[in-house]
């Protein structure tokens, strides 16, 4: 009598090939629910016009007074105390969906200004500012 070979699949093994993918990505707590343009805007505005307080007010609350602080040495270290170079938008590099670099230009300057922004909650906050040279 010939010996018969059989194939036999599992249930879940057809039942998952026959399941489509979902068609979109399901948020998740840090999806971002509001654009970051405007507070970009905002930023660059009080860059360009306002007081130091302006630009840590973009920054969370328990961040404020030690990034205020940096900010301050910053503003000496390159004699911006009284003016400040005027910033213009030049890239965006997303590292994740909820955390963006921003690269801003310096008038009149060699350097770059980095800074990063996180969507915490309900707002973008800036976690960070650094000078880069131009590569």
């Amino acid at each position: 009598m010939p010996r018969r070979l059989t194939w036999a699949l599992p249930l879940y093994a057809l039942l998952l090939t026959a399941c489509p993918a979902p068609s979109r990505e399901i948020p998740g707590p840090n999806t971002p629910t509001a654009d970051l343009q405007p507070s970009l805007d905002r930023f660059q505005t009080a860059w360009n016009t306002g007081a130091r307080a302006d630009i840590t007010a973009f920054m969370a609350r328990d961040l404020r007074k030690r990034k205020s602080q940096l900010l301050r040495k910053l503003f000496r270290r390159h004699d911006w105390e009284a003016k400040r170079p005027a910033i213009t938008f030049e890239s965006r590099d997303s590292v994740v969906a909820h955390q963006v670099a921003i690269f801003w230009t310096l008038e009149g300057q060699e350097k770059v200004m980095q800074t990063d922004w996180q969507w915490e909650a309900d707002a973008w906050w800036l976690l960070d500012l650094k000078l880069r040279i131009r590569k």
